[in-house]
């Protein structure tokens, strides 16, 4: 009897610890139109573009316009059409009925999202393979620098992986058909936005290739690596979050993730007030609008846990730590609406609290802009503790339907336009103009940009710091209400936390005499 030659299996055994969505998902993508149609269009679209660009040439063709015209296929293709189909592919899982099969199998949720992600990863490196050939004839074409293409090419490889990994937590949002159509105009939207932006991006470096040997761009690209992959990361737990059973812990990875974000935010602050002292006006904007990032997650995210319901799974309540001290620490990590708004709570404080300390270690480096940024961020955070209070606590049990959570959203667009119509029908111009408390993207840069608490005034003489009243007392309003339903988030730990102790003692107490026999 004759064995199998050793490539053969090799590959068998390789094939058998492959991870089973992954090897599915990228035969279906093989097989399908989606892909084959999608791909062969896009390589076939810039084979066509690269001959019109060598042959109506009248001088010798720039291997830098060159590389910008392939570059915009192959961003179209990896960061848009590659993410899309991730989303597609997870939710085929539900419009063809095949997630109960792989609930029922040994697959855990873990699995079965990174088998999605993986397969988004194969598409990508297929067409970054389909146009490899064009970069190396960008390069052949003499002016282009080839540190700028190996920055280019990697930088596309982790925004494409990051995109995939975000779409399929997109998709893992909603089974329903109704709010699966609206997911998928908004990811569809937000994926034009970005691939737009990275052509952009690349357009502007490739003109002046030799910032990326500089130190101001290094710190650049090391904060938004860093920030991609926690983006990544945190998007990867919410999927799983949202596979795994009821009863078990949905969202603790998640928070912790949020929180891992908050001391990265800082050392990028320092980073960037450290290397760039000559341009203080870049470094504050670049800070400040990656704090604004870090908050605007931490919102987001804030409105999945602060959704939650509000008694912990069966499972959950064992994980509760034994002593009380260790229990209350860990509670704002625990799943639970009120759990959620303390999370929400403690992570904005460390924020803030965080952003103080580096403005007075680097105060002589920050710029006025800067210095009101704090007044800024305590505004937003005051902004997202109302929104995120007020509505769940009116609608009770609702909170955890997708309709409500969406409600929390539209929420802020209606007390921004509402104010404004009544305005306009009582003809008061600031007040139909959004100057108003209800309005934050009016108040926070006028917070950030117009000295309020310099002059004590805004921009509009119509309207003084006497506005910012009707915000607080919303926000003390916010806070009487969730003072029941936080407290008794904390008590059901403290309860688990006893409860287990008791199991734990019991467990290891000795069998009283005669009790085997």
């Amino acid at each position: 009897m004759t064995s199998e030659p050793s490539p053969r299996r090799f590959l068998g055994a390789l094939s058998d610890r492959l991870n089973a969505v992954l090897v599915k998902d990228v035969r279906q993508a093989l097989r399908g139109n989606y892909f084959r149609y999608t791909f062969w269009v896009t390589l076939s679209g810039a084979t066509i573009l690269a001959v019109l660009f060598l042959a109506l040439e009248d001088r010798a063709p720039d291997g830098q316009q060159f590389l910008g015209v392939m570059f915009g296929f192959l961003a179209v293709a990896t960061h848009a059409l590659v993410p899309f189909f991730a989303f597609v592919a997870m939710g085929g899982e539900w419009e063809e009925n095949t997630y109960d099969l792989l609930s029922l199998s040994d697959l855990r949720p873990r699995q079965i999202v990174l088998g999605k992600i993986l397969s988004s990863g194969v598409q990508a490196m297929l067409y970054y393979s389909a146009f490899g050939p064009f970069l190396v004839f960008a390069f052949l074409l003499q002016g282009v620098d080839p540190l700028f293409v190996l920055f280019l090419l990697t930088a596309s490889a982790l925004l494409s992986l990051v995109l995939s990994t975000i779409a399929v937590a997109f998709s893992t949002l909603s089974t329903k058909r109704y709010a699966r159509v609206f997911l998928h105009a908004a990811l569809a939207a937000g994926l034009v936005m970005v691939t737009t932006a990275s052509i952009q991006v690349a357009l502007v470096i490739g003109r002046e290739p030799h910032m990326i040997r500089t130190a101001e761009f290094l710190v650049i690209t090391a904060v938004m690596t860093f920030g991609g992959l926690w983006a990544g990361a945190f998007a990867y737990a919410a999927s799983i979050a949202r596979l795994v059973h009821s009863e078990e812990n949905a969202s603790s990875v998640g928070r912790i993730l949020i929180v891992a974000g908050v001391p990265l935010a800082w050392t990028a602050f320092a980073m960037i007030l450290h290397w760039l002292p000559r341009s203080r006006s870049d470094a504050d904007n670049v800070a400040f609008a990656m704090f604004t990032a870090v908050f605007l997650v931490l919102f987001a995210s804030s409105i999945l846990f602060a959704s939650e319901r509000e008694r912990l799974g069966r499972r959950a309540r064992h994980g509760v730590p034994r002593s009380r001290v260790l229990a209350m620490l860990a509670a704002p990590f625990l799943p639970g609406g009120g759990r959620g708004l303390v999370f929400y709570t403690i992570s904005g404080g460390a924020l803030l609290s965080g952003l103080c300390l580096l403005r007075m270690h680097f105060g002589e480096t920050l710029s006025e802009v800067m210095d009101r940024s704090t007044s800024a961020m305590a505004l937003m955070f005051v902004y997202g503790f109302v929104y995120l209070g007020l509505p769940y606590y009116m609608f009770g049990k609702l909170r955890t339907t997708l309709a409500v959570r969406l409600g929390t959203v539209a929420l802020i667009g209606a007390a921004a336009i509402l104010p404004s119509l009544a305005g306009f029908f009582m003809d008061i111009r600031w007040l139909s103009d959004g100057h108003h408390v209800g309005n934050p993207f009016w108040l926070v840069p006028e917070v950030l940009f117009e000295d309020w608490f310099v002059h004590g005034v805004t921009s509009d003489p119509d309207v003084g710091v006497s506005v910012l009243w009707p915000l607080f007392a919303a926000l003390l309003v916010a806070g009487l209400a969730n003072v029941k339903r936080v407290g008794v988030g904390l008590n059901e730990v403290l309860v688990a936390s006893a409860e287990n102790a008791a199991r734990r003692r019991t467990e290891g107490a000795p069998e009283p005499e005669g009790h085997a026999a």
